[in-house]
């Protein structure tokens, strides 16, 4: 029987927590929180391009200080470098969706600290925000990085480059948190060739895969959530060459939806506050519809014509789904995906 890896991010149930991600993240790259001083926010800069893409030098970070969850009059930033000359907000969204206009606040605050070439948007698998999070802000001033890629290929470089015994325990199990638990979510749960295309072009539309099962071969994305209950849509393969979308409700208990006869018991107890989550996520028009089953909903099936065409079939679904969002979903829901 093989050792099991004792994992501290594991053990504390924080595993897919940004907040607590991030915290870590910049505390590595803090300078002054161990002895490898600038060695692991120099590697940071080169891995996300920063240095290639702008005319700042390593030297500019000697006196670099690294903030996580800095408050700001434009909104708390998850993770800010800066220096005398540069500020560089970060936006790291690993289950959260986009609040309005947020990466336009917080680029708009770093002008105000530094030169700020870009605002950096950190996602399990590297999506772009959607409409609603980016506000006016120009495209070209984003750039759309990864725990799959940046991040990982990041902590591979640092643990290479050697430090003391604590700090390289605590990047190890990091890394390996976040290749098992965040970037996992996307690829080694799922290897489905049908289910991965078609969550990849769900992504374009702003949908983050919350809740994904290997098993059972479906992926859940998350719509609206309201006082512990939630709206979710899931995609679930039937059979080899069947598909079926469901919307659903779920309860959320502690940091994981149940989608199941809990969740239904729950409603059937807090009918209004169903009924307020309904009036909040659909438009009314369709809330009869929505509320005639408590368990499936809106259901709809797509049969494969051939099982070697998944780019096709992916492509058929996606376009389903993206009208069947701005069909139901209310403007202010929508706005917050690219629909």
């Amino acid at each position: 029987m093989s050792e099991k890896k004792f994992n501290i991010f594991k053990v504390a149930r924080v595993y897919a927590n940004e907040v607590l991600h991030t915290l870590v993240i910049a505390e590595l790259m803090n300078p002054c929180g161990h002895s490898k001083g600038q060695d692991f926010l120099n590697a940071f800069l080169e891995t996300i391009g920063f240095l290639k893409e702008s005319d700042a030098k390593q030297e500019d970070f000697e006196k670099a200080k690294v903030d996580s969850e800095l408050r700001t009059p434009e909104g708390d930033i998850d993770m800010v470098i800066s220096t005398p000359k540069y500020c560089i907000p970060f936006e790291v969204k690993i289950w959260a969706q986009d609040q309005e206009r947020q990466l336009e606040r917080y680029h708009k605050y770093a002008e105000t600290k530094g030169t700020s070439p870009f605002v950096y948007y950190l996602t399990p698998e590297g999506r772009a925000p959607s409409r609603f999070g980016q506000g006016e802000l120009d495209p070209e001033r984003i750039r759309h990085i990864s725990f799959k890629e940046h991040i990982l290929n990041w902590l591979d470089i640092c643990v290479r480059q050697g430090a003391s015994q604590d700090v390289l325990v605590i990047m190890q199990q990091l890394r390996d948190s976040i290749a098992e638990n965040i970037t996992g979510v996307m690829d080694s749960e799922i290897n489905d060739p049908f289910l991965v295309l078609l969550r990849d072009k769900l992504s374009e539309l702003g949908l983050t895969a919350t809740e994904c099962s290997q098993k059972y071969l479906y992926l859940t994305y998350e719509l609206n959530e309201k006082d512990g209950l939630a709206f979710a849509l899931r995609i679930k393969m039937e059979s080899e060459n069947n598909a079926k979308f469901l919307i659903i409700c779920g309860l959320k208990e502690e940091k994981e939806y149940n989608y199941g006869k809990n969740a239904s018991d729950f409603i059937k107890v807090n009918s209004v506050l169903f009924d307020k989550l309904c009036k909040a996520t659909f438009v009314s028009s369709k809330i009869e519809q929505i509320k005639r089953n408590k368990w499936e909903r809106l259901e709809e099936s797509f049969e494969r014509p051939e099982v070697t065409k998944d780019e096709q079939f992916a492509d058929k679904c996606s376009k389903r789904i993206k009208e069947l969002l701005r069909d139901i979903l209310q403007d202010d829901i929508r706005s917050k995906l690219n629909l």
